[in-house]
């Protein structure tokens, strides 16, 4: 508890997020990344308003925790983690089945966080978080890209560990 904000630590550690977001959304949108394939062109902007989000969503959760607000904690993660697998498809294994699984993966981690607050069952939540922690690494350890955007993974891996350090 610092300067009347509870929890502190926890809502002032999420800002990172937010420079992350932003830069890489101002860089995306500006073509500074020069995204050539459609799926890049979603799936980037798509993560990093993700990365952005968490800050919102995760302070509003620290400053009065409860489980409501914890919905609001998770769901921008969620999206964050669901866009960096389309864009691991797009790039490691094909474009096409990338592209059209954005908005699929995008749609079922909302649905894995309603289904947990209104049913109060963690299971597929906990599918759609854990699958990307354990396929993301074994694709990037397993299959080489097909092509490399090295300038905005280093800022996409940033978002990507900060979003997964969140949500260990």
């Amino acid at each position: 508890f610092v300067a009347g904000i509870l929890n502190t630590l926890n809502v002032i550690s999420n800002f990172p997020s937010l420079v992350i977001g932003i830069v890489g959304l101002v860089l995306c949108l500006h073509g500074s990344f020069r995204l050539s394939l459609q799926g890049e062109v979603w799936g980037w902007p798509c993560f990093f308003i993700g990365v952005a989000a968490v800050v919102f969503g995760s302070s509003y959760h620290h400053l009065k925790p409860n489980d409501a607000r914890l919905v609001w904690d998770r769901l921008p993660m969620t999206i964050a983690l669901t866009s960096i697998m389309a864009i691991f498809i797009i790039e490691r294994i094909d474009e096409k089945t990338g592209t059209t699984s954005i908005v699929p993966l995008v749609m079922a981690g909302i649905l894995s966080i309603l289904y947990w607050r209104f049913f109060d069952d963690l299971r597929l939540y906990a599918l759609v978080q854990f699958v990307p922690c354990i396929i993301i690494p074994l694709m990037a350890i397993l299959i080489p890209p097909v092509y490399t955007h090295s300038a905005h993974w280093l800022l996409g891996r940033s978002g990507t560990i900060f979003v997964f350090v969140l949500l260990w």
